[in-house]
């Protein structure tokens, strides 16, 4: 079999700007360079880390503003990020990559906890029978209307006087001495039920 004789071709590839393109073309055609082709090459401009002169991005310094708020509002960050020169939204940004990172959790609208932080458990309601034990506890004969006052007092409603005294009767807890006279029996236990 004849061997044939190899033939050295050289493919360049070169980059440009868009404003040179043309002119580069035209002085390769004339140079007698033959099947010129080219490629758009788009190359996305990045934003580079928001970095502050002292060297540290958003995400780190809102962790160590955190480290001194167990708790915390969204807007008392972002008003640290202003008095000191940093954006809003970087100041969102962190709070997002703090919660994605798990250093803080959401614990309602705009409001945040690191996460180490336990939630206090909310104080267990007082029924309005254990109310009413309580007042007469340090008023042991007391009426209707006394008992109406203190709960307008502390926020209860008073329409639920009249069946709470009613419960407390027939649990005797408390003894009707008239109309709307009452007094705790001796002995009740006065709790938080």
């Amino acid at each position: 079999m004849v061997k044939l004789p190899v033939i050295e071709r050289f493919r360049i590839t070169c980059e440009t700007s868009a404003a040179d393109m043309g002119p580069l073309i035209a002085q390769l055609t004339r140079m007698g360079l033959t099947n010129v082709s080219f490629e758009l090459v788009n190359e996305a401009q990045r934003y580079a880390r928001n970095v502050k002169p002292d060297g540290v991005n958003g995400e780190d310094y809102a962790r160590a503003w955190v480290k001194d708020h167990p708790t915390f509002r969204a807007i008392e960050l972002v008003e640290h990020f202003r008095q000191n020169g940093r954006s809003d939204g970087v100041a969102y940004t962190s709070i997002r990559l703090l919660v994605e990172g798990k250093v803080i959790r959401k614990v309602g609208p705009g409001n945040y906890a690191r996460t180490d932080v336990k939630q206090l458990a909310k104080p267990k309601k007082v029924s309005h029978g254990a109310t009413v034990l309580r007042y007469a506890a340090k008023h042991p004969s007391f009426s209707s209307i006394e008992i109406k006052k203190h709960f307008d007092k502390i926020g209860r409603p008073r329409d639920s006087v009249s069946t709470t005294l009613f419960d407390l009767t027939k649990q005797k807890k408390i003894k009707q001495l008239g109309a709307g006279a009452y007094r705790l029996i001796n002995g009740v236990e006065v709790g938080h039920g």
